[in-house]
């Protein structure tokens, strides 16, 4: 679990290589995941909430809304900006959360 950014990337990647060198068997019996944390949370009005993975998925969520739509977009720096609930429930909660399986 990493911030969705680069920097969060990158450590994700260093993690992977100590993994891949030092661990294999891990990677290879399927045990290694990735979680995936959202980049933006969209707001708009009270009840409709968005989650975008990046700025790619961001803009079709924007492209999708009506044209007098004013969303409040969130950036999240990372996952110290998020609250606990939004944690749980956008990559801790195993029935809304998006993993990726690592494999070799």
């Amino acid at each position: 679990l990493m911030d969705a950014d680069y920097d969060g990337h990158h450590i994700t990647t260093l993690l992977l290589t100590f993994f891949f060198r030092h661990m294999p068997e891990l990677i290879r019996k399927g045990h290694l995941f990735i979680a995936k944390p959202p980049l933006y949370r969209i707001r708009l009005g009270k009840n409709d909430v968005f989650w975008a993975q990046d700025d790619r998925h961001k803009e079709e969520i924007l492209a999708g809304l009506p044209a007098n739509a004013r969303p409040e977009i969130t950036r999240f720096k990372g996952l110290g900006e998020m609250g606990a609930s939004s944690l749980a429930e956008t990559t801790l909660d195993p029935k809304t959360r998006t993993l990726l399986q690592v494999g070799i």
